[in-house]
C-alpha cells in the first residue's frame, strides 16, 4: 500500500477515535514524524483557509 494513501487515511483513524499510535501499528511504514507533519501541514492549510474566508467576507 502506498504511502500517501496511508496518510490520508489517517484522518479516518482520529475521527472513529483511534489513537495515532493505533494508526502506526497498522501501517509499519508511515513513521509518528510523518503524522506530527501531515497535522501541522493541516493546520497550516485550515488557518490560511480561515484567513482567506474571513477577509472574503470582511471586505
Amino acid at each position: 500500500m502506498e504511502r500517501g494513501y496511508q496518510l490520508r487515511i489517517f484522518f479516518d483513524y482520529l475521527e472513529t477515535g483511534d489513537s495515532i499510535q493505533t494508526f502506526l501499528d497498522d501501517f509499519d511504514g508511515v513513521t509518528r514524524q510523518q503524522v506530527i507533519k501531515l497535522l501541522e501541514m493541516s493546520q497550516k492549510l485550515i488557518e490560511t483557509s480561515s484567513n482567506i474566508l474571513h477577509e472574503d467576507f470582511a471586505g
